[in-house]
């Protein structure tokens, strides 16, 4: 990688965007595809920067047609997230499959999330639970929680309680918030395991500090209807 992209890089990291940009926007204009996978996703984030899809969408299709595969993944991304006119799922497909073939867990996990609700393909759990296990292989924490929620359901693949805590822990334990709050479920309702509140409460905390959006209610809820018990000695 060149090194001023890499200053560049540095500075945005550290949360410096206007010094930043002047390091990565000549460089991305010259058709250096690290730094125009930067600003792509600098734009598609919107966290730094007002989000904006057709700046992100244009330095990331450079940087993807050039054969970064991590902008393929995000232009995928973008192109599935994004609002009209800038969303395409058959787009996005098309970038989750050569991502896919380069070996990406996340371009396999993003063809599972296509096929499980149907964007711009016929749904079909059945596809979604195998691309989700290509990714699952590879180590992704998201297609892990959502093997152990297929098993669960019994979506695509015949219900397994046994096999949707097992991956659901897997997940966990790779730091997935929504595989802590599905094991709060497990734990709290009895399901597949024996009822645990202990444990139930050790993984709504742990879905909570990893900002799942319903634990903090549910964690305050929980409290309020055990309160005598989980803070007895």
């Amino acid at each position: 990688m060149n090194l001023l992209v890499e200053k560049g890089i540095a500075l945005l990291r550290n949360g410096d965007v206007s010094g930043a940009l002047r390091y990565l926007e000549p460089f991305a204009r010259a058709g250096d595809t690290d730094a125009q996978y930067e600003l792509g996703r600098l734009w598609r984030l919107g966290k730094q920067v007002e989000r904006d899809w057709g700046k992100a969408i244009g330095w990331l299709l450079k940087a993807a047609s050039a054969g970064h595969y991590r902008a393929s993944n995000s232009l995928a991304i973008a192109y599935r997230d994004a609002p009209p006119p800038h969303r395409s799922y058959s787009k996005s497909r098309f970038w989750f499959t050569a991502s896919a073939k380069c070996g990406s867990a996340i371009g396999f996990r993003g063809l599972a999330h296509l096929y499980e609700w149907g964007f711009g393909v016929p749904q079909s759990y059945a596809k979604a639970f195998e691309f989700n296990v290509r990714a699952s292989d590879l180590g992704n924490a998201d297609a892990k929680c959502a093997l152990g929620h297929f098993y669960f359901r019994g979506f695509g693949v015949r219900k397994n309680l046994e096999l949707a805590i097992s991956y659901s822990r897997e997940a966990a334990e790779l730091g997935c918030a929504q595989a802590h709050f599905n094991l709060y479920v497990m734990h709290a309702n009895g399901f597949g395991v024996p009822k645990d509140k202990l444990k139930a409460r050790e993984h709504l905390v742990q879905a909570a500090e990893r900002n799942h959006p319903e634990a903090p209610a549910v964690l305050a809820r929980f409290d309020a209807l055990n309160d005598d018990w989980w803070k007895s000695p």
